[in-house]
């Protein structure tokens, strides 16, 4: 009985034109002067040509690349991502997108989602993206923490969790 349940509120949700947005997962790493691509999908497929996609940093009007109406809004980006972004729409029928940052900083470490949003229904997701070798700040004051997931390879690096502990 509770099957059967789930199964018609599941196709209940796909008729009134419902659909989950998936993102890169958890958090995205890159390093420094490389690209960091992030993959966002619609689960059921759904073709997302006449959405509004966004995405964003933090929050949804901190925009990272816009796409509306058919086209990219440059424009409507925050300046430090000007030039930096490319939309790849080779699969957006089937309501798949990746955005590229190119030229990854120190500076672009944080929240980030894709947002789509049709006439009738819109959802995200979100996740962090992490540069490699950099250490992250903590909320209490002249703490940091080193997450050890961010050392590359190996034994070479101190796995110590204490504030000192740095990766070489």
């Amino acid at each position: 009985m509770a099957f059967m349940l789930i199964l018609v509120l599941s196709f209940y949700k796909l008729a009134s034109g419902q659909w989950q947005v998936t993102g890169p997962g958890k958090f995205v790493q890159a390093s420094v002067g490389e690209d960091a691509v992030f993959s966002c999908s619609l689960f059921p497929e759904t073709s997302a040509e006449a959405m509004e996609v966004r995405f964003f940093r933090n929050q949804l009007h901190a925009v990272v690349h816009l796409y509306r109406d058919g086209e990219d809004w440059e424009s409507k980006q925050m300046p430090q991502y000007r030039g930096r972004t490319e939309l790849v729409k080779d699969s957006i029928a089937g309501g798949h997108v990746s955005l590229r940052l190119k030229n990854i900083t120190p500076s672009d470490i944080g929240l980030y989602g894709c947002w789509f949003s049709s006439q009738i229904y819109d959802e995200e997701a979100t996740w962090e993206l992490r540069v490699a070798g950099h250490l992250e700040k903590k909320a209490r004051p002249g703490r940091i923490e080193r997450r050890p997931e961010t050392c590359s390879g190996g034994d070479s690096g101190s796995r110590d969790s204490s504030p000192a502990a740095l990766c070489f």
